[in-house]
C-alpha cells in the first residue's frame, strides 16, 4: 500500500497511487485473516527505538500531555487491527509473536520447535474477537488519523470475520494456554457464524486448560453445528 512519502512536508500520494491505496484497503481483511497465510508479528521495539523515529501527530499530543512517546504495539490502532485479523481462523502455529523472543533466546540458536513454543503457543494470542467487541476495543486505540481510519478498520474486521468463519472447515486452536473464557468465546463464535454456514467439520482445542464452565459452553454450541465430525 502506497503511503504518503512525507506528510509533514506536504508530499502526498499521486492520484494513481491514491486509487491503488483505496483499492487495497478493501482487501486487507482477505489477506491478513486468510486461514493459510502465516503471520509474523514484530511486537517488541528494537533497542534504541524510537531514536530517529518521527512521531505521528497523535503520539506528539500524548508526549505533550505527559504520555509515552510511541504507543506500544497492541495500543496502535492498525497493529491491533492486523493482529486481530490474524487471530481469527489461523492454526495455532500460524501466528508468531516474535516479540516474545529475548535477545538471549535468539543468541542461543533456538530451533523451530522451541520458537513455536514461545511465539505461537502458551498464550501467545487471544481468541477471535466478535465484531462488537472489536469495535469497542479498537475505539480505545491510537491512530494517526483516527477520524478516517476508525470506520475503515471496523468495516474491514466485520467483513473478514463473517467471510472467514462462514467458510472455515477446521479450527485448530490447540496449545494456546486458553481457559474457560476463551472456550466460551469460541462457543459463541461457532454458534453465531460457523453453524450458519454448516462448513465446520473439525474443532481442535486440545492441550488447553478448559474447565467445567468452558466445557459446558462448548457442549451447548456443538448441537448447533450438525456438520461437525470431530
Amino acid at each position: 500500500l502506497h503511503q504518503h512519502p512525507n506528510f509533514a512536508a506536504g508530499k502526498m500520494r499521486t492520484e494513481h497511487e491514491n486509487t491503488l491505496f483505496k483499492e487495497a484497503l478493501g482487501s486487507l481483511g482477505d489477506f491478513y485473516a486468510h486461514q493459510f497465510v502465516p503471520a509474523l508479528m514484530l511486537t517488541k521495539l528494537p533497542e534504541g527505538y524510537p531514536k530517529g523515529y518521527t512521531l505521528p501527530p497523535a503520539a506528539k499530543l500524548r508526549v505533550a500531555a505527559g504520555g509515552k512517546g510511541a504507543a506500544e504495539y497492541f495500543n496502535r490502532g492498525w497493529c491491533f487491527t492486523e493482529s486481530s485479523l490474524c487471530a481469527m481462523t489461523k492454526d495455532y502455529d500460524f501466528v508468531f509473536d516474535l516479540g516474545k523472543l529475548s535477545d538471549e533466546m535468539i543468541r542461543s540458536g533456538m530451533g523451530h520447535e522451541d520458537i513455536r513454543k514461545v511465539c505461537a503457543a502458551e498464550g501467545a494470542r487471544p481468541p477471535p474477537r466478535l465484531p462488537p467487541l472489536f469495535d469497542q476495543m479498537v475505539s480505545q486505540k491510537s491512530f494517526t488519523n483516527g477520524k478516517d481510519d476508525m470506520p475503515i478498520v471496523k468495516k474491514v474486521q466485520r467483513s473478514a470475520f463473517t467471510h472467514e468463519f462462514e467458510k472455515v472447515h477446521v479450527l485448530n486452536f490447540c496449545r494456546l494456554d486458553w481457559g474457560d473464557d476463551e472456550a466460551t468465546a469460541i462457543a459463541d463464535i461457532v454458534t453465531q457464524y460457523a453453524s450458519a454456514a454448516g462448513n465446520l467439520t473439525d474443532l481442535r482445542l486440545h492441550f488447553n486448560h478448559v474447565g467445567d464452565a468452558g466445557a459446558a459452553a462448548l457442549a451447548e454450541c456443538l448441537v448447533t453445528v450438525p456438520s461437525l465430525k470431530e
